[in-house]
């Protein structure tokens, strides 16, 4: 079973030079959640989803990604001493692309799925949350 790996047992038997500042690994972090958390109430407290994120990333670039009940949320999470904000919103906007071309073609092909020249609306990349 994997699980009977530890992590560092890992890394130690793959012999990847350790730089404690990165992920020995991988750099790129996808994350999905699908929470349809709302406010509560118990007693006298009154409890609501509060979003936090860190102020220093984990990963080089993670992208989280949040269903709700009708559309996707999307926030890039980068290290800013990697990545400029035009490099991340370019990659964002690369993204949303190629969605808007999955959706409108459910049978294409990866290979057939051209990132040169898509085209997004303004209002589609605004409202993509960054944090670094």
């Amino acid at each position: 079973d994997n699980q009977d790996y530890q992590f560092d047992m890992i890394i130690d038997k793959l012999k990847i030079k350790r730089d404690l500042g990165r992920n020995p690994i991988f750099s790129t972090m996808l994350a999905f959640q699908e929470s349809q958390i709302n406010e509560s109430i118990m007693g006298n407290l009154k409890m609501a989803p509060v979003q936090y994120r860190n102020k220093i990333s984990k990963f080089d670039l993670t992208l989280f990604v949040e269903k709700g009940k009708k559309e996707l949320f999307f926030e890039f999470e980068y290290a800013s001493s990697l990545y400029k904000m035009e490099t991340v919103k370019k990659l964002a906007e690369n993204f949303l692309g190629i969605l808007d071309t999955i959706s409108s073609n459910k049978e294409i092909k990866l290979e057939n799925i051209k990132i040169e020249g898509l085209v997004i609306e303004n209002t589609e990349i605004e409202n993509v949350k960054f944090n670094f």
